[in-house]
């Protein structure tokens, strides 16, 4: 199964962090699998939770999560009240076994430059974690695993890394 980047797709605009990003296909849909909901954390901060594929996260206080979907996959939008404080979440069907591998996304994106790539384990995901680089959107921090089926792509920008590590430390299916 070929990988998606959905950085080169053609995508519009839904944040600051994100303006290059062009989601013109992904319309919000009430029939969607994708579905916010907020109950309150036991830490004290609200939690999305996405239906299908089942997960969930924290959400830090003042931040706020969308979800847009159609038949090639989820985009999950996840914005703070400051500039770059945002994070994007894609997910499409991946019918591959084992771990995501600098290897194995180069074979399909082959102009991605993967910096810094490190193993992780979030949400009991086998993840690989690493820094790109974009033209208009600058260095990014990149977390992309397999789970349940689907392939997880999550983009936020470098200066965001420790917060998403902590967002991300919450992370359950």
């Amino acid at each position: 199964m070929k990988l998606l980047n959905f950085k080169s797709s053609n995508l519009s605009s839904l944040s600051k962090t994100f303006k290059s990003l062009n989601f013109e296909f992904l319309n919000p849909s009430s029939d969607s699998t994708a579905s916010v909901t907020t109950p309150e954390d036991p830490n004290g901060s609200d939690r999305y939770t996405h239906a299908e594929p089942g997960f969930s996260f924290a959400l830090p206080p003042g931040f706020s999560a969308r979800a847009f979907g159609d038949e090639g996959g989820d985009a999950v939008l996840v914005e703070g009240q400051s500039p770059g404080e945002s994070f994007q979440i894609f997910l499409t069907p991946f019918d591959e076994s084992g771990p995501i591998t600098p290897e194995r996304i180069l074979e399909d994106i082959p102009g991605l430059v993967v910096l810094d790539p490190q193993r992780a384990t979030i949400g009991g995901a086998d993840t690989l974690v690493f820094f790109s680089e974009d033209p208009s959107l600058g260095k990014l921090r990149e977390v992309w695993f397999s789970q349940g089926g689907y392939l997880y792509q999550i983009t936020a920008s470098a200066a965001f890394d420790e917060e998403l590590s902590k967002i991300m430390a919450t992370l359950s299916f």
